[in-house]
């Protein structure tokens, strides 16, 4: 990085997200705090909630700040108390929303606590809201999308379906949009310290042959379509079970489901566990992620990395599947009595059982490429800003600034 500008101080970055608890965003956001080189790129986390989440105190020891700003129905009032709070917490340099078309709300009180850089990050290919056919929201989102490309000064995607989502197809042909699939600290996952957790403790019997699933009880999940499929499963294989880690609004109903269903002793429900990477190792026999939307898939690469078969829906990104020949697809509009049987053939395949895991180094991202990557779009993003700002005050076209050897602006 010894071409990057020489900056006069360090730009403090805000990032904006939803609350941390364990998930895709707030999972890679710990990661890139976790390693030398992206600790200077998190200065604080605004959380669109009124709770900090399960994650907070360990972004809180390595000395990021956490705010607390709640949404609100009301559009304006919550853009005038996320203003406020960026005002009151900074000055910031640089704001990085994760929080999908709520960048908008989000760059408009950027602006107006006058920040100088805004940055929007795209995880995922529709939002959290259900599915509406409301012409409003329809407009609403478009709307959205005009906005978020015209204040945004770096937009970033972890895949090529993301970007498209949030950024419009057109974006896919535009150099500056930066494509960056999320990373782990390779090692570090791979050599987790923690403790082994048995499958007895769970509640699973010796011998049963267990499938994981780990996600939110949100609509995007299909958690109801999964359980389907354990019916349908469990009925061919008695000697399966499944393994649930999460929570979310649906998680009550889907327990009551799997009871309807006459697999509740089947279905282990977790919670929230900050041991994911022990359980994955030590309790699952294959990874299954049906879900209706994703914008990568974090938690489907953290399983090929620790060996783990995977069935995963056609909605989950190609950047995802990083070992096709070892895990499967199903198409969406698979009844679950189909996707069961390709479920059981994964289980049932000797030439897999039999394969070596490639190296994970191989196959998947770094955490360390993805902060060498911000960094690099932070700092061309406000030398670029400078360099405006420079050639504007003095009635220079930047273009022909640039032409003429003009040095960009260092980082402020």
């Amino acid at each position: 990085m010894s071409n990057l500008p020489t900056a006069p101080h360090r730009p403090r970055i805000l990032h904006v997200t939803s609350a941390l608890d364990p998930g895709g965003i707030e999972t890679w956001l710990g990661r890139l705090l976790s390693i030398p080189e992206g600790r200077p790129l998190l200065g604080g986390v605004v959380v669109l909630s009124p709770r900090e989440g399960l994650l907070a105190p360990q972004f809180r020891e390595r000395g990021v700040s956490i705010h607390c700003v709640p949404t609100s129905r009301n559009s304006l009032r919550f853009v005038l108390n996320l203003a406020h709070a960026l005002r009151r917490t900074g000055p910031w340099d640089i704001v990085h929303s994760h929080v999908y078309r709520r960048s908008a709300l989000v760059h408009l009180a950027s602006m107006l606590a006058r920040v100088p850089l805004r940055v929007t990050h795209s995880h995922n290919t529709r939002g959290q809201e259900t599915a509406s056919r409301n012409p409003l929201r329809g407009i609403l989102a478009w709307l959205a999308t005009i906005w978020i490309n015209a204040v945004s000064d770096v937009r970033i995607a972890c895949s090529r379906d993301a970007a498209v989502s949030l950024f419009q197809k057109s974006a896919l042909n535009d150099q500056e949009l930066l494509c960056m699939p999320c990373g782990m600290d390779i090692e570090d996952f791979l050599r987790s310290s923690e403790p082994p957790v048995s499958r007895g403790s769970l509640g699973i019997p010796a011998g049963a042959t267990v499938i994981g699933h780990v996600g939110r009880f949100m609509p995007q999940k299909n958690h109801e379509f999964l359980l389907r499929v354990a019916a349908e499963a469990i009925r061919k294989d008695p000697r399966l079970h499944f393994l649930l880690i999460g929570e979310g609004p649906l998680r009550e109903e889907m327990e009551l489901l799997a009871a309807t269903l006459g697999i509740g002793e089947k279905v282990c429900f977790t919670g929230n566990r900050l041991d994911v990477p022990s359980l994955m190792r030590h309790a699952m026999d294959c990874f299954f992620l049906p879900s209706r939307w994703e914008g990568l898939g974090i938690v489907a690469l953290e399983a090929q990395a620790l060996g783990l078969p995977c069935l995963l829906s056609d909605a989950v990104p190609p950047e995802a599947n990083r070992l096709p020949l070892r895990n499967r697809t199903f198409p969406l509009s698979s009844s679950p009595a189909e996707t069961a049987t390709i479920l059981l053939e994964l289980l049932n395949c000797s030439a897999l059982s039999q394969s070596t895991l490639p190296d994970p180094h191989r196959f998947l991202y770094s955490i360390s490429d993805n902060a060498r990557s911000l960094r690099l779009a932070y700092a061309q993003a406000l030398s670029e800003k400078a360099l405006f700002r420079t050639c504007r005050s003095s009635s220079i076209n930047p273009a022909n600034h640039r032409a003429n050897g003009g040095e960009a602006a260092p980082w402020k």
